[in-house]
């Protein structure tokens, strides 16, 4: 920046400008690249587990599917398949960006000063745990939501497959207030 515009450097100033933008243009690209491949990666890992989940199905004694509800198994192949997915593609592609960063970071941290850098190593063990900690808490409560969605699909699933006899019973407010419940 010094030779550029202190000193005004004629060659600088004008490769600046083309410089900005292939950069632009590669970290653009680059960007697309790893959404597609995680993408794709997600979506073969979708399919796996699924083509897994439902011959598992297929496979499994009737006394299975009498004790469980269809909704609940539904809700596994649809919401928490997907829920895996997701979480392997922000997780492979966070690892990857953040590592990096992470790395060049404490090279740049150590050349600029390394008695700053020690401190941090000193705070970073407090926060680790604190993080691990909240982490834990975050999972008890995603695998609650994922029951609550079995239960949703469930509720849905019952009340659709026997329309006809809630329609007939006349117990359309006793289902919407089951359903308002789950």
């Amino acid at each position: 920046l010094n030779r550029g515009f202190v000193n005004r450097s004629a060659v600088f100033i004008t490769w600046l400008p083309i410089g900005v933008v292939v950069i632009f243009s590669c970290r653009c690209v680059l960007s697309f690249l790893s959404t597609y491949c995680t993408q794709s990666v997600s979506r073969d890992i979708v399919k796996f587990f699924r083509l897994n989940v439902f011959e598992k199905y297929c496979h499994l004694p009737t006394v299975f599917f009498d004790r469980c509800h269809s909704g609940q198994l539904i809700s596994t192949m649809i919401y928490n398949i997907e829920k895996v997915s997701s979480f392997t593609q922000s997780s492979v592609l966070a690892l990857v960006r953040e590592g990096v960063y992470l790395t060049g970071l404490l090279v740049v941290m150590f050349l600029v000063s390394w008695r700053l850098s020690l401190i941090l190593f000193s705070v970073a063990p407090p926060m680790y745990f604190l993080i691990r900690t909240l982490s834990l808490k975050i999972r008890r409560y995603n695998v609650q939501v994922q029951d609550l969605v079995g239960d949703i699909t469930r509720a849905v699933d019952v009340s659709v497959r026997g329309h006809r006899e809630v329609k007939l019973s006349g117990t359309q407010q006793f289902e919407k207030k089951r359903f308002r419940k789950v």
